[in-house]
């Protein structure tokens, strides 16, 4: 990566590569990381092959938290107070911006939440890979909504596209189903406070 992309001034947070040689000229893949600070939401793209890196959707409001909004956990309201005699704050304001992301299982589709949003997004990675002059108008045009999903900062997909959610009010993880466009709830339990992180992996059953 080029040190002009990272200015200090940066949250870098979860990043997910595609490292299919068809789809760069270096033929190392990308990765794509979202840039979770307050003041600067994004989601930046690195060429894998040449460090180069350039960024898209830069303060688009699909990445940023909703205005007002507050989340319920346990049943409860939750604020935020800096100290005493200070103001009561939104705790989903600040840096709760983009934040988990994942792929679909052929790489042509990027998801993305932002942790003060209840709304699941997408995007053609074509058009976040493109670093063309207009590029960025065609990126912000191409934003897709699926709808409400419920708080989440992690999110995975399987090798039929599904694409799971955490959902931190519900203490559930949630399934989104590209095909039908519906979100249905896939475990529910008092155990899942906090959805963060999920990972994937291969099962070699021997009978």
């Amino acid at each position: 990566m080029t040190c002009t992309d990272f200015d200090g001034k940066k949250n870098l947070n979860d990043v997910r590569f595609d490292l299919r040689e068809s789809i760069t000229i270096s033929g190392q893949g990308v990765a794509y990381i979202t840039d979770s600070d307050a003041s600067h939401n994004g989601i930046v793209i690195v060429d894998l092959g040449t460090g180069v890196s350039w960024r898209h959707l830069d303060n688009a409001p699909q990445l940023h938290a909703e205005r007002q909004s507050i989340p319920f956990i346990w049943g409860e309201a939750v604020y935020s107070v800096a100290g005493t005699n200070l103001p009561v704050t939104r705790v989903l304001s600040g840096a709760s911006g983009a934040d988990g992301i994942t792929l679909s299982p052929d790489g042509e589709t990027l998801y993305w939440t932002a942790v003060g949003s209840r709304y699941l997004y997408s995007i053609p990675t074509a058009r976040l890979r493109d670093n063309s002059p207009a590029s960025e108008l065609l990126a912000q045009a191409s934003i897709v909504s699926h709808g409400v999903i419920g708080i989440s900062d992690g999110l995975e997909t399987d090798s039929n596209g599904l694409v799971y959610t955490g959902n931190f009010e519900q203490n559930a993880i949630n399934i989104f189903d590209p095909v039908s466009g519906m979100t249905k709830v896939f475990v529910r339990g008092m155990c899942l406070s906090k959805i963060l992180v999920f990972s994937t992996c291969s099962l070699n059953v021997v009978s």
